[in-house]
């Protein structure tokens, strides 16, 4: 989405003196416009907004909870993140809008995330293309972007349990390639370090939780640890 320094006026039609307006020769532009599904919003090239149309205009409203009657917002709420497609927190400075109004070059699925404050996520596909004047100079931009957020679920469900599959496999070869007991022991637990990513792992029995008593026969803990 673009940054909040990148400021547009996203009047929802009440303040429509503050909106940049459209040639009149445009308006079949502008039904094709209201007619798409995704998000779509056309901006100059300081960043105002010239068309929004439905779709954007319900997600911004409904979804993140913005005023469309404001000059003082972007188009991310202040107290939300910005995220890259792996998770990361990213900053203004990765700011689509600001990246293709400078460059003049397209951006095309582009996979970014917003995170609320409760830590819930939004994952959009954004598509972003300037528009350029007889001399080549940048005239403003046309943005359109998709919710893909149950599309980004799924992948993130999936490899998830792709990576517990494998893990069971990893687990599996190491207790039918030791030569002993002693050996499978060491070889399953430095495989659970390895798996989850922790610094200590230990051999429990029982395994049960409602055992009166317990005991650790082995552990294995990493180098740093010990």
């Amino acid at each position: 989405m673009p940054s909040n320094n990148s400021r547009a006026d996203v009047s929802s039609g009440q303040g429509a003196g503050r909106q940049e307006q459209l040639a009149p020769h445009s308006m079949p532009l502008r039904s094709v416009i209201e007619a798409m599904s995704v998000g779509v919003v056309i901006l100059s090239a300081s960043g105002r907004l010239r068309e929004i149309n439905d779709a954007a205009r319900a997600m911004l409203t409904e979804t993140l909870g913005l005023s469309l009657d404001s000059d003082e917002h972007g188009f991310v709420p202040g107290d939300w993140s910005r995220l890259d497609e792996h998770g990361r927190l990213v900053g203004d400075e990765h700011s689509l809008v600001r990246r293709v109004l400078s460059t003049g070059k397209p951006l095309n699925d582009v996979v970014v995330g917003l995170q609320n404050p409760a830590g819930a996520r939004i994952w959009f596909s954004l598509n972003v293309r300037p528009i350029t004047l007889a001399d080549g100079s940048v005239d403003g931009l046309v943005m359109t972007w998709q919710d893909i957020t149950e599309r980004k679920r799924a992948e993130q469900e999936r490899a998830a349990h792709l990576h517990f599959v494998e893990s069971l496999d990893r687990i599996n070869s190491a207790i039918h390639g030791a030569r002993d007991l002693q050996q499978m022991l060491t070889d399953v637990l430095d495989t659970v370090l390895a798996v989850f990513d922790c610094d200590r792992a230990y051999l429990v029995f029982p395994c049960d939780p409602e055992a009166p008593s317990w005991c650790s026969p082995m552990q294995r803990s990493r180098p740093h640890c010990r």
